[in-house]
């Protein structure tokens, strides 16, 4: 083997050892920019979880409730919003007295019963019912902290002992 045959050999060994280097490199780039689209994405939607159990304010005009905290608009959803109080002869332990829907065009989605106080805990639910007939429940509770002709201030929790948990904390 001649000297420039080994030298030849040599340079392809080094051409080969930085090219692996600089796709380690790239590599480690490219999982560097994942990571951090990752925490982006993370935090966004921890930033939404978060806005998502802050207090909301529902707009009502005429009695017609206007906002509703969660609704699926799909043809075979189940959407209602109700007062819900401890009951165990209920199924699922609760007794509801649902809002009555409003049925004339307009922006309008339920009706407020005049008897909602402050101190209520209503259940917003969106149950989608797929084809098969299995229902994927979507319920959030919410206890009402103000109500005037205009709005409903509510807090929103994700179970009703967390909301029942709330008001009896909140009357001692």
């Amino acid at each position: 083997m001649s000297w420039d045959e080994i030298a030849r050999r040599e340079k392809a060994k080094q051409d080969r050892a930085a090219k692996r280097a600089q796709e380690e490199a790239e590599r480690i780039e490219s999982e560097k920019h994942r990571a951090r689209w990752m925490a982006e994405m993370q935090a966004k939607r921890d930033e939404e979880e978060r806005q998502r159990w802050l207090p909301k304010s529902l707009r009502v005009v005429n009695r017609g409730l206007l906002d509703v905290l969660i609704h699926c608009s799909h043809r075979r959803a189940k959407n209602w919003v109700a007062i819900v109080a401890v009951d165990p002869v209920m199924p699922g332990g609760l007794s509801r007295v649902f809002f009555d829907r409003a049925r004339a065009k307009g922006p309008a989605k339920y009706i407020v019963p005049e008897r909602l106080e402050v101190g209520n805990v209503l259940e917003f639910g969106a149950d989608y019912v797929q084809g098969t007939g299995k229902v994927e429940p979507n319920r959030v509770f919410a206890m009402v902290t103000l109500v005037t002709a205009d709005h409903i201030e509510v807090k929103p929790y994700k179970t009703y002992e967390e909301a029942l948990d709330h008001k009896f904390l909140r009357v001692g």
